[in-house]
């Protein structure tokens, strides 16, 4: 059981390459469509974007915040042999939450299922942690 917690952490790692991409992509067809100058990447100066573009790059950006706490919890569930089927509830939990998370994001954007969804993730990933302190000692 202990080896199945990788299975979530890759499949979020896998996630956060794919937005990446998507980030990329909506980048590039900004610049193509001329609705942002190339050179607003150089330095990011504060002027006016497209809202794709703000968003997706926010977006981005979010995975490199509470997702962090996840991996590593992960990582030290795995580390110190304290899988269990809990743990693995948890983990899959996040990342469902953050796939729900995107979904809402990228797509219809209404902040009070962004926020519900986003809550939940913290939930999960705090109890990650609260399993691992209670497990350790």
């Amino acid at each position: 059981m202990k080896n199945d917690i990788i299975l979530p952490m890759v499949a979020y790692v896998l996630y956060i390459g794919f937005m990446a991409c998507y980030m990329f992509l909506t980048r590039l067809n900004a610049i193509r469509g001329r609705n942002v100058a190339m050179k607003y990447f150089k330095t990011y100066p504060a002027e006016s974007l497209p809202e794709r573009v703000i968003v997706t790059g926010r977006h981005f950006d979010n995975q490199f915040q509470v997702p962090v706490l996840f991996l590593i919890g992960s990582a030290m569930h795995f580390s110190l042999g304290m899988v269990n089927s809990l743990t693995l509830i948890l983990a899959w939990g996040f990342v469902a939450s953050r796939f729900a998370h995107a979904f809402i994001h990228l797509g219809s954007n209404h902040i009070p299922a962004r926020a519900t969804a986003y809550a939940i993730g913290w939930v999960l990933v705090t109890g990650l942690w609260l399993q691992l302190a209670i497990l350790a000692y």
